[in-house]
């Protein structure tokens, strides 16, 4: 009788608990609130240096009392992404360029009664810039040619006139440069 009395005591206050834990999940926007539903950035911070070379967290959350049914993130240059679900927080993997100055902003949106998507206004505009730029000519290393390979006929079977060819090099310098320039003289002759 003892073990029954503290389990239905048990069994109480673990409901009492999950009631209370979840009184406090906010419900979905109707599309009146997310009208007025303003996302907060949090990072990267506005302004800041990021590596080029690993993933970046983008970091938001909001006061409004409703949460949305997904967000939308725009990193400009790159593109728009749409998160799972109300989740505040998305990991971009690597395929950011060194030494360039990327711009972010975020919406929220629910569904309307007929389907269709209703968004919040977006965010305040953040930037971040990435660093491995290189700051001297004296930081910079050669490329490596890699295609087309030396000696390597381009127009062969390709007809009279020019031919196109896709050059692809290699660079192991610790910084990037601004841009790569080459040189692609029609001279049999040319060597370096």
């Amino acid at each position: 009788m003892e073990g029954t009395m503290s389990k239905r005591y048990l069994v109480i206050l673990i409901s009492f608990l999950l009631l209370i834990l979840a009184s406090g999940c906010a419900p979905v926007c109707t599309p009146e609130e997310i009208a007025s539903f303003m996302p907060i950035l949090e990072s990267p911070a506005n302004g800041s240096e990021v590596s080029f070379d690993s993933s970046i967290t983008f970091d938001w959350t909001h006061n409004e009392s409703c949460r949305p049914e997904e967000y939308q993130i725009i990193i400009d240059p790159l593109n728009w992404y749409f998160t799972e679900g109300d989740k505040s927080e998305f990991e971009y993997g690597l395929g950011f360029s060194p030494g360039i100055q990327y711009q972010w902003i975020v919406k929220a949106s629910v569904k309307d009664e007929d389907g269709g998507t209703v968004f919040s206004p977006v965010s305040e505009i953040w930037t971040f810039t990435t660093d491995g730029r290189c700051s001297s000519a004296s930081e910079l290393v050669q490329p490596v040619l890699t295609a087309p390979q030396f000696g390597e006929w381009l127009g062969a079977g390709q007809g009279p006139g020019p031919s196109l060819a896709t050059i692809r090099w290699s660079y192991s310098g610790d910084c990037y440069p601004d841009y790569f320039h080459y040189h692609a003289p029609a001279d049999p002759g040319f060597s370096n």
